[in-house]
C-alpha cells in the first residue's frame, strides 16, 4: 500500500500533489470516497508524463463545487450526463473530477444510460485494462491499487487491451482512442483487441460516433507531446476525416492548424457567433461539434 503512495508522490508534481490533496481533503469533508483513476493512475505506475488527475467520487462531484471554488480551483465546465467536472486546480493543473458510474448502452450510437455505482463498477465500464485502475484517497485505505483487469500487467507487458468483446461496438470512438494510445505509448493492441478492432472497422461501425465524442477526441490532440505522430497514424488508419473531413497531415504541416501561441497565419479567435440561423446551419457544419474550450485554442479551417 506504501509503495504507491511514495510512487505517486515521487511521479507526481509539487503543484500536482497540492491538488491531490485538495480535492481529497473537500471530498472526505463533503462525506465521499475518492479514488485517483483512469490515465493518471496508468502514467504514475508506468512512468509516462502525468498530464493532468482523474477524480472519480462516489457520489455528484456538483455538491463539491463551491468548497472548490472556495479553494481557488476554476471551474472549467461540467457534463450533467455523466456527472464530471472539469476544473483546473492552482498551479494549472488540470484535472477532472467524475461520479461512480455505470454506463449502459441499448443502441449503437446512442449515450448511454447513467447510473451512480461502486468504484468497482466504474471501472468495469472503462475502455482499456491500463485506464480501470483506481488509487484510493480515503482514510483506512490510502494507497491501495485496485486492479480488478490486470491492468499493471498490461502496463509491464506494454500491450493496450479492452475489458469486453464490444468495447468497440459500444462507444465507436475507442477505435480512434486505440490508435491514439498505441502511437502514442508504442503500445500494440492486444491479440484479441486488434481482432475485435479490425471488426468494428470493417463493419464501419465508427460512422455511429457521437459529435461529442469527435470534439473529446480532437481537444486530446491538443495535449499530446507530438500531435503530428498522432496524426500521422490517425491518417494511416483513415480515422482522420472522421475528426475533420478537410484535415490531413499534409495540411498541419503546412501550418494550416496549429496550436494557440503557435506562428502561423491563422489567427486565436472564437468561433463567430451570429444570427440563430446562422448558428444552426453551422451546427450542420465540420467543426461545430468541438468544445468551447478547443474553440478558444485553435480555429477550424476547410
Amino acid at each position: 500500500m506504501a509503495d504507491y503512495i511514495y510512487t505517486m508522490e515521487i511521479r507526481l508534481t509539487p503543484d500536482q500533489q497540492r491538488g491531490v490533496t485538495l480535492v481529497q481533503d473537500i471530498a472526505r469533508d463533503a462525506g465521499m470516497n475518492v479514488y485517483l483513476t483512469g490515465g493518471a493512475v496508468r502514467d504514475i505506475i508506468s512512468g509516462f508524463p502525468i498530464r493532468d488527475l482523474d477524480f472519480t467520487v462516489q457520489g455528484n462531484p456538483a455538491k463539491l463545487q463551491k468548497d472548490l471554488e472556495r479553494a481557488g480551483v476554476v471551474i472549467g465546465g461540467g457534463d450533467d450526463d455523466s456527472k464530471v467536472l472539469y476544473i483546473g486546480l492552482p498551479g494549472n493543473v488540470r484535472a477532472e473530477i467524475s461520479m461512480a458510474r455505470t454506463e449502459r448502452y441499448e443502441k449503437v450510437g446512442k449515450p448511454p444510460i447513467v447510473s451512480p455505482a461502486t468504484i468497482i463498477e466504474d471501472l468495469r465500464r472503462r475502455d482499456f485494462t491500463v485506464n480501470a485502475m483506481a488509487l484510493s484517497l480515503n482514510p483506512g485505505s490510502r494507497g491501495l491499487l485496485m486492479d480488478p483487469f490486470n491492468g499493471a500487467a498490461d502496463i509491464e507487458a506494454k500491450v493496450l487491451r479492452v475489458l469486453h468483446n464490444y468495447a468497440f461496438v459500444e462507444d465507436p470512438s475507442r477505435l480512434i482512442r486505440a490508435c491514439r494510445f498505441a502511437a502514442r505509448f508504442h503500445w500494440p493492441l492486444e491479440e484479441r483487441t486488434q481482432q475485435r478492432f479490425d471488426s468494428a472497422r470493417e463493419n464501419n461501425y465508427i460512422e455511429y460516433i457521437t459529435d461529442k465524442a469527435i470534439g473529446y477526441e480532437i481537444e486530446q490532440l491538443a495535449y499530446e507531446e507530438d500531435p503530428l505522430h498522432i496524426l500521422r497514424v490517425l491518417e494511416k488508419e483513415n480515422w482522420l476525416k472522421v475528426l475533420h473531413p478537410h484535415w490531413t497531415t499534409a495540411r498541419f504541416r503546412a501550418g494550416i492548424w496549429l496550436p494557440h501561441g503557435a506562428t502561423s497565419r491563422i489567427t486565436r479567435k472564437a468561433w463567430p457567433s451570429g444570427s440563430p440561423a446562422k448558428r444552426r446551419q453551422r451546427r450542420r457544419e465540420p467543426g461545430s461539434c468541438f468544445p468551447k474550450r478547443v474553440r478558444r485554442w485553435f480555429y477550424f479551417s476547410p
